[in-house]
């Protein structure tokens, strides 16, 4: 697995739903999809983490055109411009299994902060980079 540095030079806004479970996640993405008037045209994200405890996961998608958060009624998150410890996953459709593992392999990683959330960048329909808070 090759680590690398990724610096995220803006903040990321997006619409999200929450997923209760992580089964839940495939089908909170299709109501994601459908709410906010298809996928097409927008980056597309994962977000998870754990507050006391518990596993929290966000579908998210940006925005078309920044008025678009004004008119499409679903809260709001914010990926925060940083610096992160990035690993890539290449036919992610065929290897959601492995994408819990690479979270935990990358969370092991001496540059990696502990407790930070995890982002899920699905760039392409193959293709997604997977990263956390770095030190």
């Amino acid at each position: 697995m090759e680590v690398y540095t990724h610096d995220l030079t803006n903040d990321i806004e997006c619409f999200y739903l929450s997923a209760c479970t992580q089964p839940d996640i495939p089908a909170t993405f299709e109501k994601l999809e459908q709410l906010c008037g298809g996928f097409t045209g927008r980056q597309v994200f994962g977000i998870s983490g754990c507050d006391n405890g518990d596993f929290y996961y966000y579908a998210c998608a940006t925005a078309r055109f920044k008025a678009e958060f004004e008119v499409v009624d679903l809260p709001l998150y914010i990926i925060p411009q940083n610096r992160y410890l990035c690993t890539t996953l290449s036919n992610w459709p065929a290897n959601v299994p492995a994408i819990p593992k690479l979270i935990d392999k990358l969370f092991e990683h001496p540059q990696a902060l502990k407790g930070s959330v995890c982002v899920e960048d699905y760039y392409s329909d193959d293709d997604m980079r997977i990263f956390i808070g770095c030190v």
